[in-house]
């Protein structure tokens, strides 16, 4: 039987719950340092929520980017001292004819995926678009894979590319896309709250889920009774992501008010 840890969080997080529980083991108990892979935002609540205060560990997380969405986190003793140079990460700068082909946020992942590097070795991808309209990209990787990828990523779809070591200082700066908000909905159902914070009809939220066009944490699901927690975050194909950020209050005729945050699709 699960200790009674695990009761809070959803089964299907229960490995990575087993995971922190062996890097906590690992620095507390043992003293090593752990290195974590690219954690997006809801795996790095689970490590905060699972490990909590500690007298005799430090956690320190990294993307590269400023507010970066996927970061590495290091865990070390409490009497440790570390660097950036400690998290492993490299910045590519991507150069490419402008003015002679486009690239997107899905094919520079799917080319540098196809590659053959796990998602949990690949940070950001971030777009800057200058007065003109040109758009330079930039991505963030595990430095352990990053001259692989630099000999081996050579076109993204048509269009020939070079991936440019920078130091991590050069990386673009963040901006500022999720848009916060409070309103209250009827419960945490995955459909209810896909439905308030898109504006959509729950009918028409329902048909979306259970075509596979919804994924929570990342991962698809297809039940629209899924009940969502805090910092769970939403993508809805083709209209940008949610992330539930605080469950509030309790009004008088039994509706939650909550926060959450949006981010669209471009």
């Amino acid at each position: 039987m699960k200790q009674p840890l695990f009761q809070h969080f959803d089964p299907s997080e229960w490995p990575m719950v087993e995971q922190i529980l062996d890097w906590q083991t690992q620095v507390g108990e043992r003293y090593q340092r752990i290195l974590t892979p690219f954690l997006n935002p809801r795996e790095r609540y689970l490590v905060a929520n699972v490990i909590g205060q500690s007298d005799t560990m430090t956690i320190a997380g990294d993307g590269g980017f400023q507010s970066a969405e996927n970061q590495r986190l290091l865990l070390y003793p409490y009497y440790e001292e570390v660097s950036r140079e400690d998290f492993g990460l490299q910045l590519f700068e991507i150069a490419y004819p402008k003015k002679f082909g486009a690239l997107t946020h899905g094919q520079i992942m799917g080319t540098i995926l196809g590659a053959g590097i796990q998602r949990n070795r690949l940070g950001d991808i971030v777009q800057r678009e200058d007065e003109a309209g040109n758009v330079d990209w930039q991505v963030v990787v595990d430095r352990e894979f990053a001259a692989m990828l630099a000999q081996n990523v050579t076109r993204i779809g048509k269009t020939s590319v070079k991936l440019v070591p920078l130091p991590l200082e050069d990386a673009y700066p963040a901006e500022a896309d999720w848009k916060t908000q409070e309103s209250s909905v009827s419960s945490f159902r995955l459909d209810t709250l896909l439905a308030e914070g898109f504006h959509l009809s729950r009918t028409k939220v329902k048909a979306f889920i259970e075509a596979g066009a919804v994924k929570r944490n990342w991962l698809e699901t297809t039940n629209p009774a899924q009940v969502v927690s805090e910092y769970d975050i939403l993508s809805l194909r083709g209209s940008g992501r949610m992330r539930l950020d605080e469950k509030l209050t309790e009004t008088k005729k039994g509706n939650h008010w909550i926060r959450y945050s949006i981010i669209k699709s471009r």
